[in-house]
């Protein structure tokens, strides 16, 4: 009967929605061609004036350059943070300094693959302030530094480039995350695998990269930044991240 055919369906799309829900990976995410394209994140992301922060995202590239290739950038005159990939490491920046996953990860990214990748920095004081990197939701090291500084520069933070609008991304990214303290391995791993309720007291940016090309980019936050997905050479509106998974 059509009651019947409408009772399963809806059962099936209640499975679908559950399934989605404890999916290791983003079921949509913002497509970026590495040539022009990128999330302008804009200038008022409270991140300046902590001392602790911590950076989440969903990342798959399509292929791993020789050169730098931005992630997240809001980064001016040596203040500010950086994620930023060369051929299969990721390097994780602070100010003036940086910490590179092959210091103790060799070949880390992967090209075609889905990657969950967090950062935090604790600035504790002037020779012990502490830069960490979680892969996949697994610790992969730290870094001491005597230079990293946590100021807001006047740009604005950029998704898929860095903080001038080059050195473009080519690939996916998702589910941007900024925390403004420094979350534990187990909060990590419990975001990457979608608990949007992790330390919500202390999300001041949460952009899941949902809106199409040439479109206002909402903060889920509640913080009100303004984003905006430009188009550049854009090649789609939303990117299923099933299609590409392997």
């Amino acid at each position: 009967s059509a009651s019947g055919i409408f009772k399963e369906l809806a059962i099936l799309l209640l499975i679908i929605i559950c399934l989605f829900s404890i999916l290791p990976f983003p079921v949509f995410a913002v497509d970026l061609d590495g040539v022009a394209s990128y999330v302008d994140l804009g200038s008022n992301l409270a991140i300046g004036g902590q001392n602790q922060m911590t950076i989440t995202l969903w990342m798959r590239p399509n292929a791993l350059a020789a050169d730098t290739r931005g992630i997240f950038h809001k980064w001016l005159s040596s203040n500010g943070p950086i994620i930023y990939s060369s051929t299969q490491n990721l390097i994780w920046q602070m100010g003036g300094s940086n910490m590179n996953s092959s210091s103790f990860v060799t070949n880390m990214l992967k090209a075609g693959v889905w990657q969950h990748i967090a950062v935090t920095f604790l600035e504790a004081g002037a020779s012990t302030d502490v830069e960490q990197m979680y892969y996949n939701g697994l610790f992969v090291g730290s870094s001491a530094t005597i230079t990293g500084t946590n100021t807001n520069p006047a740009v604005s933070a950029k998704v898929g480039s860095n903080a001038g609008g080059l050195s473009f991304f080519n690939g996916q990214i998702s589910d941007v995350r900024v925390y403004n303290k420094v979350l534990a391995p187990g909060e990590i791993r419990a975001i990457m695998y979608g608990n949007v309720k992790v330390a919500s007291g202390n999300l001041v940016g949460y952009f899941p990269l949902l809106s199409e090309a040439n479109s206002y980019e909402p903060d889920f936050s509640g913080m009100g930044n303004v984003g905006n997905n430009i188009s550049g050479g854009l090649r789609g509106r939303l990117s299923p991240a099933l299609r590409f998974r392997r």
